[in-house]
């Protein structure tokens, strides 16, 4: 009995691919504010799906302004 292996495809740019087609490349970069991991997945050289995930250290600060019109 034969199984029908299906091969992983991920969408991209260019339509769904199969991930074996493609080169994957990652990225980390790392500052005092904040943390980035970013992913790319090429085509003959050509970017065709990039993903950016970033998680700060330090919380964002906000100030708030109230005026009076007259």
């Amino acid at each position: 009995m034969e199984k029908n292996v299906e091969e992983p495809l991920i969408y991209t740019s260019r339509g769904n691919l199969p991930i074996a087609s493609l080169q994957y490349r990652h990225e980390w970069t790392e500052n005092e504010n904040e943390i980035i991991f970013a992913e790319e997945y090429l085509l003959d050289g050509e970017i065709v799906k990039r993903s950016v995930h970033a998680k700060l250290k330090k919380s964002l600060t906000f100030e708030t302004q109230q005026a009076t019109f007259e």
